[in-house]
């Protein structure tokens, strides 16, 4: 009996891990996206500014 709960939690364990690590990647995705805007609009702003 312990060795099947034991077997069905790391399951769980397992599926939560992948679930979180999904998330984790979507929010570093987003992230990323939007250091990627920021840097562009600084960059425009140092385009306009050198004019």
């Amino acid at each position: 009996m312990i060795e099947y709960l034991s077997g069905s939690f790391s399951m769980g364990g397992a599926l939560g891990g992948l679930v979180i690590f999904i998330f984790y990647k979507r929010g570093l995705d987003a992230k990323i996206k939007g250091l990627q805007l920021q840097i562009d609009q600084l960059k425009k702003q140092q385009d306009t500014q050198d004019d």
